[in-house]
C-alpha cells in the first residue's frame, strides 16, 4: 500500500514537471473566455494575447496586481478599450 502511494506521488510530480517544462507556453492557458467585466476594484496590470492552440482558445489574458489571470474574449468592447489603456 505504501509503495502504491509513493508511485502515485511520483506520477503526480512527473506530470507537474511536464506542465512547467520550458516549452515556450504557459503551463496554464485559457480554455474558455468570458465577456463579463472584472469585479469593481480589480486592478489589471498587464495582458497577453493568447492564440488558439487546443485546448487553449483565442483569448486576452489579463493579469491582475494579485497575479490572477482573467480570460476574456478579444472581441468584447471593454477588452479592446482596456488593451488600449494598458498600451
Amino acid at each position: 500500500m505504501c509503495t502504491m502511494r509513493v508511485l502515485l506521488c511520483l506520477a503526480f510530480l512527473a506530470t507537474c514537471a511536464m506542465g512547467t517544462a520550458s516549452t515556450g507556453k504557459f503551463s496554464t492557458c485559457c480554455t474558455q473566455v468570458s465577456s463579463a467585466k472584472p469585479k469593481t476594484g480589480t486592478v489589471i496590470e498587464n495582458f497577453i494575447i493568447q492564440n488558439e492552440d487546443l485546448p487553449c482558445v483565442h483569448a486576452v489574458m489579463f493579469i491582475t496586481n494579485e497575479g490572477k489571470i482573467i480570460c476574456s474574449s478579444p472581441n468584447t468592447r471593454w477588452v479592446k478599450v482596456k488593451i488600449q489603456e494598458i498600451r
